[in-house]
């Protein structure tokens, strides 16, 4: 099993970085994130394959029901760890994001071929600790994430779709080098439930590999 750290410390791969909290972070909030963490695993960021037996964690980031929607569309709310097993596809990966070495993970995201073309991905179910949001850890994720499609599966782009309300989704996805290319809807909703079916527009986004961005 390969571990990727900072920017994907595959072995064979000669490009490395030591990730670390943004500049622009608060002090105030670095100082709360240094305070769950020891110091010396602050500097880097770890993304390696999600570890099944915490699933339990996505279960409870995800906070209302509202929250679910925008992360995971199809699925009814509550959240279960059997509902989060059940994203995967075959031929997929989840992978989770790590402070250093840690075991407990801090975010988690999924790679998947897109049916019509494998050699095309979807990413999605991205979602970070709420101790840990708003300090860019989910903006490095992506970087992250990206660069695992492109550099080990050799993906020829990288597709996902965002609610227009999830600004702060769409704003870090943008951040880096997705970019709009339409529009798509969806019936989302149960009938047996208190959100009856509905059509919902989503935009669509695509990453090449000339367009990502450190």
């Amino acid at each position: 099993m390969h571990t990727w750290r900072g920017a994907l410390r595959c072995r064979g791969m000669k490009n490395q970085m030591r990730v670390g909290l943004p500049s622009d972070v608060p002090r105030r909030m670095r100082l709360a994130v240094m305070a769950t963490a020891p110091v010396s695993t602050i500097d880097r960021l770890d993304v390696r394959p999600f570890d099944d037996s915490h699933v339990g964690s996505v279960v409870r980031w995800v906070g209302s029901a509202d929250e679910l929607r925008w992360l995971a569309p199809s699925t009814d709310w509550p959240l279960t760890v059997e509902k989060v097993r059940a994203w995967r596809r075959g031929g997929g990966g989840s992978y989770g994001l790590y402070l250093g070495d840690r075991a407990e993970p801090i975010g988690h995201g999924e790679l998947n071929p897109m049916r019509a073309n494998p050699s095309q991905l979807w990413m999605g179910h991205i979602i970070v600790a709420p101790s840990h949001r708003r300090l860019g850890f989910g903006r490095r994720f992506v970087t992250e994430l990206a660069r695992l499609a492109f550099e080990r599966y050799h993906a020829e782009r990288l597709i996902l779709v965002v609610f227009p309300s999830n600004t702060t989704a769409l704003n870090c996805y943008m951040a880096t080098g997705f970019r709009t290319v339409g529009e798509e809807f969806h019936v989302i909703g149960h009938a047996t439930t208190d959100r009856p079916p509905r059509r919902h527009r989503l935009i669509r986004l695509e990453l090449l590999p000339t367009d990502r961005r450190a």
